[in-house]
């Protein structure tokens, strides 16, 4: 069964709030992890992450920076 889209928003501020900031590629590492496995069982391309991501930044929930081998995701601070 395919997670749903607010499974994935979960899943990515999830591992934001365990690791701030992190590449696309880092959370799509810890997604796979035992401990966001289920969550995250939908969040295994870059692709969904990034598409996840982009939703969460334009709604203002996480904020995006270029970096070294991609873009850094990380929550904005109130």
């Amino acid at each position: 069964m395919s997670g749903s889209k607010d499974d994935r928003e979960l899943c990515v501020l999830g591992i934001l709030r365990k690791e701030d900031p992190a590449s696309t590629k880092r959370i799509i590492e810890l997604a796979s992890t035992p401990e966001f496995e289920k969550l995250c069982r939908d969040c295994k391309s870059g692709v969904e992450v990034y598409e996840t991501a982009m939703k969460l930044h334009r709604a203002g929930l996480i904020t995006r920076k270029p970096g070294a081998n991609g873009f850094m995701w990380g929550l904005v601070q109130a």
